[in-house]
């Protein structure tokens, strides 16, 4: 299977209708993607009365046509056709020159051209008689071509095969007047894109299946956006990971920051300690120094830091030092023993109790 023909349409309905002689004929078409052409219904509205319009659009509802691709084909007697011989010429080039000719001939009016065996053949109708025939009826029916009616002689003879190809669904060779013809071979141009265009749309805006197209871009975008969403999805549980990661090293930093301020605290304790020990070397105590710095460090005193400890010649120990208020001063001298007596006492600047003490050994 093609996958190109799953989004292109199997078949288009196509409705061709030509206003002539104060009767509106009608004549409805299939167009198949193989390129075979059936002929499905004719229909003629006489102009009788008033309410041709809104007639016109009840017999397309009637023939359930009214949203098919419409064409109006305009008969030979509302335009104006002329000839002119073009030799050794481009179709672009055919164009472009037309285009500019009635860009300075000011004509008010619309226009189509055939180039073929150097002759081009132009057909101009005046805006007025356009907007009786077409404009009137936008905006309630699809107008998807204005084409010229186009006769070729060997069309109305009995012997033309691209008519008697197509495929007739019940029509009798009755129904099929000049002018029905003409409607025919008209509606095969425009099929084929050929003949005298006024106005009408590109073929691939029919061809495709623009429902199954948009079905198509809709998945796609979907699928897309599920792909997107898992891809961001994955990155932002890797970003996480990495934050968790950050995070834990980040407690980490902040333990070991915990760990060294206490290791700071105890070389602090641990200096005044050495400088205690040293004042005690330095008086020359000797054994009952060491002693008594052993007998001091036993000695736990919550709250309480001592900034030095000597002993004088009369034995008499002093001690100095900070504690967080009295109450922890009067209980540590408790502890310690060997007749401590307050000496003195004043405020710190960090609003602790620095204080001196004295006792016998």
């Amino acid at each position: 299977m093609n996958f190109r023909n799953i989004f292109q349409r199997d078949k288009r309905e196509i409705v061709a209708v030509c206003h002539r002689d104060d009767t509106i004929y009608m004549v409805g078409l299939r167009s198949y993607r193989d390129g075979r052409i059936a002929i499905i219904w004719v229909d003629s509205l006489p102009e009788v009365g008033e309410g041709l319009h809104d007639r016109f659009l009840g017999r397309l509802m009637i023939q359930q046509h009214k949203h098919s691709e419409v064409i109006f084909c305009v008969d030979d007697d509302r335009v104006i056709t002329t000839e002119r011989e073009m030799p050794g010429l481009s179709l672009k080039e055919v164009e472009e020159a037309i285009r500019l000719e009635m860009e300075y001939s000011g004509e008010n009016c619309k226009w189509a051209y055939r180039y073929q065996d150097d002759m081009v053949t132009l057909k101009k109708i005046s805006l007025d008689e356009y907007k009786i025939l077409v404009d009137d009826y936008r905006g309630d029916v699809f107008i998807a071509g204005v084409m010229a009616m186009d006769y070729y002689e060997e069309f109305a003879g009995s012997g033309s095969e691209e008519l008697f190809d197509m495929a007739w669904g019940g029509i009798s060779q009755e129904q099929i007047t000049e002018v029905v013809r003409g409607l025919i071979f008209t509606a095969c141009d425009y099929i084929r894109k050929r003949g005298f265009c006024f106005e009408c749309f590109p073929n691939s805006f029919f061809n495709w299946d623009w429902l199954r197209a948009g079905i198509l871009f809709f998945v796609v975008n979907i699928c897309a956006s599920l792909i997107i969403g898992c891809g961001a999805f994955w990155e932002g549980q890797e970003l996480n990971e990495k934050i968790h990661g950050y995070k834990q090293q980040m407690a980490l930093l902040e333990n070991v920051n915990d760990m060294k301020k206490e290791t700071e605290g105890m070389t602090e304790v641990i200096s005044r300690k050495a400088q205690i020990l040293n004042s005690l070397r330095s008086k020359g105590m000797g054994l009952s120094g060491y002693a008594i710095m052993i007998y001091l460090s036993q000695t736990s005193g919550e709250g309480v830091i001592l900034s030095e400890a000597k002993v004088d010649n009369d034995k008499q120990l002093i001690l100095k030092g900070r504690a967080d208020n009295m109450g922890m001063v009067v209980k540590y001298i408790s502890k310690v023993g060997k007749n401590l007596s307050i000496e003195k006492t004043q405020q710190g600047e960090d609003g602790d109790v620095e204080f001196i003490c004295k006792g016998q050994l």
